[in-house]
């Protein structure tokens, strides 16, 4: 009885990819304690990875473990990437069966990802080579524009991305940025990003931004939008009043992921 159950955890994990205790206690009727002691056994095994509260698919093939697996690796209490990866989990919501998405730069927008597993007849396309990592690991179909690799943020830019860009369509873009200012530009640090940016936001029916609450206020060299070019801003939780203000008088609504 516990081999079968331990065989069917292994399966279950790889196939999920991250799992807490309590869910797998929960989905095999046991226990968090009996999962414990199961999942120990694989892990000494080599079967399975230890990740804070639960435990991660190792990859066959060695390739680094998804976004989504990450945020569970980092330490006690609220990091970077949870906050992140909690931008990312709002940011999915949006996304319906049978869009076509594109989706920029940035470890926030990757790790939109394994949260868009379930959708069907969606279609990504990408400049980003972190984004590409994580789509082979939930079978996603997706396509990267050619071009020149930057290796700051393994993206692929330059007037070749650009032109392959200006003869697809989407129906959304998310997008990350380095900054917003309060006179509501958005900007990047790099002007070949910026540009990949502008370009996928023309041929989007619908732009979201992504970004951490500490890029309010800040300016980086490049504009590339405005707040009022996208219809929803989604950050980890709540900016300045000005901002608050802002939002109000341009009409563009703000969803704040620590808030239900």
């Amino acid at each position: 009885m516990k081999a079968k159950r331990m065989t069917q955890i292994l399966n279950y994990v790889t196939q999920i990819g991250v799992c807490s205790y309590e869910e797998l206690g929960e989905h095999f009727k046991v226990s968090v304690s009996t999962i414990r002691r199961d999942v120990e056994e694989l892990l000494r095994s080599n079967s399975l990875a230890k990740a804070r509260g639960g435990v991660i698919a190792i990859e066959p093939d060695g390739s680094p473990v998804p976004f989504a697996a990450k945020s569970m690796l980092s330490g006690s209490g609220l990091s970077i990437d949870d906050k992140k990866f909690a931008i990312a989990r709002r940011a999915s919501e949006l996304v319906e069966d049978n869009d076509i998405i594109f989706l920029g730069s940035g470890i926030t927008v990757a790790c939109m990802v394994p949260f868009l597993k379930g959708k069907r007849g969606l279609y990504i396309i990408t400049n980003n080579l972190h984004v590409l990592n994580e789509v082979k690991h939930y079978s996603l179909n997706a396509m990267v524009v050619g071009g020149n690799l930057n290796l700051n943020t393994f993206s692929i830019v330059g007037i070749q991305s650009i032109r392959q860009l200006q003869s697809l369509n989407a129906n959304k873009a998310f997008l990350g940025c380095n900054g917003i200012t309060t006179s509501c530009s958005v900007t990047n640090v790099s002007e070949v990003e910026a540009d990949i940016k502008r370009e996928a936001m023309a041929i989007s029916n619908e732009c979201y931004l992504l970004t951490e609450c500490q890029k309010f206020g800040k300016m980086s060299l490049y504009t590339f939008a405005n707040l009022e070019d996208f219809s929803t801003i989604i950050t980890d939780s709540a900016p300045s009043k000005e901002f608050i203000d802002i939002f109000q008088r341009i009409d563009r609504k703000l969803i704040v992921a620590d808030q239900a």
